[in-house]
């Protein structure tokens, strides 16, 4: 059985981690915006830049339409698509 170790430094995350800036946001800042992404059934592409704008615009529309703000929690529920991952982002 091999020996599990989980305080090692490189483990360790913050109270609060927001993934669309380590998992996007930090993507687009290396350069790497054009980069495939998302490759869904039926030919669709996203890459991080594409991915970056829908998530964008999503964020816009609940924050000014409904009235959301940060900590608010939304319920997903859709089909698998490059659009709901779009979706986990916002926030």
């Amino acid at each position: 059985m091999p020996d599990l170790r989980f305080d090692l430094p490189e483990l360790r995350y913050p109270d609060r981690l927001n993934a669309a800036t380590r998992l996007l946001d930090a993507r687009v800042e290396m350069g790497e915006g054009a980069k495939r992404c998302i490759v869904a059934p039926g030919g669709v592409c996203w890459s991080y830049d594409d991915l970056r704008v829908a998530a964008n615009r999503i964020a816009n529309v609940l924050v000014e339409t409904t009235a959301l703000e940060f900590g608010n929690r939304v319920l997903l529920r859709a089909p698998n698509s490059p659009m709901l991952a779009a979706c986990w982002f916002p926030f």
